[in-house]
């Protein structure tokens, strides 16, 4: 796994799912290596360890991330952050399911907690801060994959619906923490820009 301020807001030391998530997300915009690289067979080893996995998945934060520089919202607090293992975990499933062996023990343990956060999406939220990115996400992976069809065809009203809504469109507000277009729409053609070209190519104008 990763640690190590890889999320420059938490500087433990140790692994964490998180700061793992960090490195896949890195890793997914230059492209994944073979699944035998060290660090792919490390992520690897870290999620299969099931280590700090729940029955609802992966927590935001572990011990210790308190005892090392951190920003606040990274001291630990399993009861206050259970919302933002939402976002983390449907995140981590999307990777599973695309980089692991669909006979592997993880990738058949990520099936039914994907089934279990989509049906999250028919209930009212909160979703956490990571929320919305992490199912699109999975809404996205399993699509591509052609797994989870029912659930991920039930899901797109509501992610619209959500990514519509999170969006902050006064551009004066985008100096401080909130969600730009670019959080959710990386290029084109991406099934969410014709609805909001406008507020992306102003995000692209103050960018």
């Amino acid at each position: 796994g990763f640690g190590h301020a890889l999320e420059p807001d938490s500087w433990n030391p140790s692994s964490s799912p998180y700061t793992t998530l960090c490195a896949v997300n890195l890793l997914k915009r230059i492209g994944f290596p073979p699944p035998e690289h060290p660090i792919m067979a490390g992520i690897a080893t870290f999620l299969d360890s099931r280590r700090y996995l729940g029955p609802d998945g992966w927590q935001f934060t572990i011990p210790f991330d308190g005892d090392y520089p951190h920003a606040p919202w990274w001291t630990h607090r399993p009861e206050t952050h259970a919302t933002e293992n939402i976002g983390l975990t449907a995140d981590i499933i999307a990777f599973v399911l695309e980089r692991f062996d669909p006979a592997s023990e993880l990738y058949q343990a990520a099936l039914p907690m994907a089934r279990r956060l989509f049906f999250k999406l028919e209930t009212p939220g909160p979703y956490g801060d990571m929320g919305v990115h992490g199912f699109l996400a999975l809404e996205q992976t399993a699509r591509r994959l052609g797994v989870l069809e029912e659930e991920t065809a039930r899901a797109r009203p509501a992610l619209r619906a959500l990514v519509q809504g999170t969006i902050e469109r006064d551009t004066a507000k985008w100096a401080h923490y909130s969600v730009r277009p670019s959080y959710y729409i990386t290029s084109p053609d991406s099934p969410y820009y014709g609805e909001n070209a406008d507020i992306v190519q102003a995000e692209l104008d103050y960018l």
